[in-house]
């Protein structure tokens, strides 16, 4: 019976409720900022050729937490950006960038960006992770709506799920915003996960 041998294709046909995605890691509604909502952050992911470089901004409300896409573009020199930042009035704010490009930090501070580099610590990736799945995730932007339906679990060939990010390309805005959740929801890395 297709009940018991895939309960997915059941629960969306035979059912008629909404299919989700099993290998998702993020579950998000896109919709407006909530009222109210307080500014953890501006995220910084670096790109050039092949990856986007990503910006974001991170809202907290509750247990709601909140990402806005700002910028997301290929080809973008360090000036460049810059000068996207400080277009958006975003210059001046506290920018978490991705602490792998130390030297892109640093002419971001030359153009006057107030930028930091993120950190991160032992299994940052899935600490992140797991710190925004502990929220209810709203977000705007088509670009992130775009990462979070392609933001997957590794399967192993068994098609068990593997706790560890499917690394294909579809996660720019959403280390962004990891990077704004570690080191703004979470107190410094101690040697032990413990959620602020």
């Amino acid at each position: 019976m297709l009940k018991d041998s895939d309960p997915e294709y059941w629960r969306v046909y035979g059912e008629g409720e909404r299919a989700t995605n099993r290998r998702a890691i993020y579950q998000g509604a896109q919709e407006p900022r909530p009222e109210g909502a307080k500014r953890l952050g501006i995220g910084c992911d670096f790109g050039f050729t092949n990856d986007p470089t990503a910006v974001v901004e991170v809202f907290l409300a509750g247990n709601q937490l909140h990402i806005e896409e700002r910028l997301y573009k290929h080809g973008l020199t360090n000036q460049d950006l810059a000068r996207e930042l400080l277009a958006m009035n975003l210059g001046r704010e506290y920018v978490i960038c991705d602490s792998a490009e130390p030297k892109s930090i640093e002419e971001l501070r030359r153009e006057g960006i107030n930028a930091h580099p993120a950190t991160k610590g032992p299994d940052s990736v899935r600490r992140g992770i797991d710190l925004i799945r502990r929220h209810r995730l709203t977000f705007e932007g088509e670009n992130l709506a775009k990462e979070l339906q392609m933001y997957r679990w590794k399967e192993d060939k068994n098609g068990n799920l593997i706790n560890e990010p499917d690394s294909i390309g579809w996660d720019h805005a959403l280390d962004a915003a990891r990077y704004v959740a570690l080191n703004r929801i979470q107190p410094k890395y101690t040697g032990k996960y413990v959620i602020a």
